[in-house]
């Protein structure tokens, strides 16, 4: 009996390290977040704000989700977005960033820099939120 599982043992053993190594980590999953907006208007025409990536992380593109809205993008480097979002901005999901790991939210940051409302005045952007939600 001992013969056999000196024979069996190696086997036995990659069979638990292959078992391991399939239920670790699959790394990265790139996809898209969602830039969720809430203001206490609802007038909102335009915003000009920035994403930003913590490195190893990385920003590829951003694009308006909001009905009748658009973005105008300048991709500043692998880790900085900056745009204006312009168009009747309602609360709720107004755009999507594709990034390179959807499972590290705190990663991702984005900061409002301007709001335009639809007087044409400009509130004050610390009375608006502009945050980073997972797009599912």
């Amino acid at each position: 009996m001992g013969e056999t599982v000196n024979r069996l043992f190696p086997g036995i053993l990659l069979l638990l390290v292959l078992a391991q190594l399939s239920c670790g980590d699959s790394g990265p999953v790139a996809g898209d977040v969602a830039l969720s907006y809430v203001s206490p208007g609802g007038d909102d025409q335009a915003v000009r704000l920035t994403v930003t990536a913590s490195a190893p992380l990385t920003l590829d593109d951003l694009r308006a989700t909001c009905s009748g809205c658009q973005a105008f993008v300048r991709k500043a480097s692998d880790t900085e977005i900056r745009a204006i979002l312009y168009g009747p901005l309602p609360s709720g999901n107004v755009a999507l960033v594709s990034v390179s790991d959807i499972g590290v939210l705190s990663g991702y940051s984005v900061s409002l820099h301007e709001v335009a409302d639809g007087n044409l005045t400009l509130p004050a952007p610390a009375t608006r939120t502009l945050s980073i939600t997972s797009a599912r």
